[in-house]
């Protein structure tokens, strides 16, 4: 399956949690990559990321930044909004079942349990790959990584 079929075939915006619309930029040229994996799996890790950043990125432009890139047989994909990103005292329960970083927030929102992150990690981990906060960028920024061929553990 392209890659560019899994993220989709153009920029766009998105509604975010703070009624403003959330666009979303890509490099569309570095997305022209065949992966073999289970794909709606995947599918569900891009969602998750996606509708994270379209919930809490407290820019008052918001924008998420998709870029891919190729690594000999792994690729990587970053998801970086322009908003105030996650405090640095959270980001080790990030991943964690239930965690939900702003219970404010998270009220304002459509909700959810916080479980997106933790099996989106699980889904990776199932695929091969890994996903990560990456502390060091403005912003929410995450990074899946995975390699051009997976196989979906079902154990």
């Amino acid at each position: 399956m392209a890659l560019r079929r899994r993220i989709g075939t153009r920029q766009g915006r998105i509604a975010a949690g703070s009624g403003m619309q959330l666009s979303i930029n890509r490099d569309s040229k570095n997305e022209n990559l065949v992966v073999r994996t289970d794909t709606g799996r995947l599918a569900q890790v891009f969602i998750n990321l996606i509708s994270n950043a379209a919930k809490y990125c407290d820019h008052a432009n918001p924008e998420l930044s998709i870029k891919t890139r190729s690594l000999r047989e792994k690729i990587q994909i970053d998801f970086v909004d322009n908003g105030s990103g996650i405090p640095e005292d959270s980001h080790s329960v990030i991943f964690e079942k239930f965690a939900r970083l702003d219970d404010d927030k998270a009220a304002n929102s459509t909700g959810g349990a916080g479980l997106g992150l933790a099996i989106s990690r699980e889904i990776m981990e199932r695929l091969g790959g890994s996903i990560s906060y990456l502390p060091d960028r403005q912003g929410g920024a995450f990074r899946v990584t995975m390699p051009l061929e997976s196989v979906f553990e079902t154990t």
